[in-house]
């Protein structure tokens, strides 16, 4: 995580813009190619899916819904 501030403060300081993103899988290879970090795959069979612009809202939130419709997560994930 470390590695990850430190790139995210660079990156701060190089922005060109507010709408500039802070790639995690562009950070997290430098820092594997600088022979800072290793990484694992993990697999599952579940299909993934995220949040990384405000237009990916409404589709995360229908995929919520989804999951705990279904029983995959449960209605009040704090509680559970």
């Amino acid at each position: 995580m470390g590695m990850l501030e430190g790139g995210f403060e660079k990156f701060l300081g190089t922005a060109p813009s507010d709408q500039s993103e802070f790639l995690l899988p562009d950070a997290v290879s430098d820092a594997m190619v600088a022979g800072a970090a290793r990484v694992s795959i993990l697999s599952c069979e579940s299909e993934w899916f995220g949040m990384t612009s405000p237009g990916d809202r409404k589709i995360v939130e229908d995929r919520l819904v989804k999951l705990v419709e279904n029983g995959v997560y449960p209605r009040n994930l704090w509680s559970a």
